[in-house]
């Protein structure tokens, strides 16, 4: 194997549910799950108090606090994303204090008038401001470099690449440091490492080479993307050689242990409005998602690492994608299980 046309048959060919038995299986450390912010917390608490006055208020027939509750929780659903793309890490207190006074109004189930309820819909916008502000500071699009003919060179010799023991791993990743401005270089050789690791797929995992392992492929993927990080045909490339790392026997369990479904949200965060990343990378959450079973470690770690609200953005911004809208909306309900 070469080529990456391997990829694109497998992730057609990926299974839309199903369940990996951990019988026997020795429970795992998962070191990639991060503790949710206490900002996120606070915000997430209030969107679960809002949803179900508004659901009170429907029964009541009051169509006027629907609407109100309904503009809140998108503003606050737009909070949450930003807290969990780390583009907000404090919250002004004026506003904690206002959403908490605005939820109180109807808490433990009291009836309000609408003459007489308070609704401050202005309490949000600086921070709204601010965060635009910020984006349209962003850098250019991003259009890979045309490949030097040293760089060029480099990509031939790593297409062919060959030794897969820890010294020949080593030395490619040298390889890699020199041409380090090059996607292409970097790109070749996820490619090349991706074939090794679906030749020994079907090995146990006693027998597969130890270079092959989660533990040590996963540090270098993650430096050779990190090389290029804006180039979104290597994010793709790195994400598909985590889907391969999974795919071995046993190897979800060690890729989640080893951070592996951190590293594909961050790159669909990073890449949100690029269709062709998204597409790739939630199809990859959806096939893990899927050979993992509820409430699992192996579920838990990726319902830390990938929140229901990312998932929610990028399908409403590629509706016209419908893989897009398929990997996202099979992989919400498990998240949920």
């Amino acid at each position: 194997l070469r080529s990456g046309d391997w990829i694109s048959a497998l992730l057609a060919a990926m299974p839309m549910k199903g369940k990996q038995s951990t019988k026997g299986a020795s429970k795992p450390s998962f070191k990639g799950v991060v503790k949710e912010s206490l900002e996120a917390s606070w915000a997430r608490k209030q969107l679960n108090s809002l949803a179900s006055q508004r659901e009170a208020a429907a029964r009541r027939g009051e169509e006027w606090l629907e609407e109100s509750h309904r503009w809140h929780e998108a503003r606050l659903e737009e909070l949450l994303l930003k807290i969990v793309a780390s583009r907000l890490t404090a919250l002004p207190e004026e506003l904690r204090e206002g959403v908490d006074f605005y939820v109180s109004q109807c808490a433990d189930g009291e009836v309000v008038t609408q003459e007489s309820f308070y609704d401050d819909r202005e309490m949000y916008a600086a921070v709204l401001a601010a965060d635009a502000a910020a984006v349209q500071g962003a850098e250019p699009p991003y259009v890979r470099p045309e490949e030097t003919e040293e760089a060029a060179k480099a990509v031939e010799v790593v297409a062919d690449w060959n030794d897969i023991s820890q010294h020949g791993l080593t030395n490619l990743e040298r390889r890699l440091a020199m041409h380090a401005d090059s996607a292409g270089v970097q790109e070749a050789a996820l490619k090349r490492i991706s074939c090794f690791v679906m030749e020994s797929k079907d090995q146990a995992k006693d027998r597969r080479p130890q270079a092959l392992s989660a533990k040590h492929l996963l540090p270098f993927i993650r430096r050779a993307m990190g090389r290029c990080a804006r180039d979104g045909l290597l994010q793709r490339q790195g994400c598909k050689a985590v889907l391969a790392l999974s795919l071995a026997k046993g190897g979800l369990t060690e890729v989640l242990d080893e951070g592996g479904a951190g590293m594909v949200v961050g790159v669909l965060q990073a890449h949100k409005k690029d269709a062709d990343v998204v597409e790739c990378t939630t199809r990859i959450i959806e096939s893990m998602t899927a050979r993992s079973r509820a409430n699992s470690p192996e579920r838990c770690a990726i319902s830390a690492a990938c929140p229901e609200e990312l998932l929610k953005e990028v399908c409403d911004l590629h509706r016209n994608r419908p893989y897009i809208e398929k990997a996202t909306m099979t992989t919400i309900p498990f998240l949920r299980e």
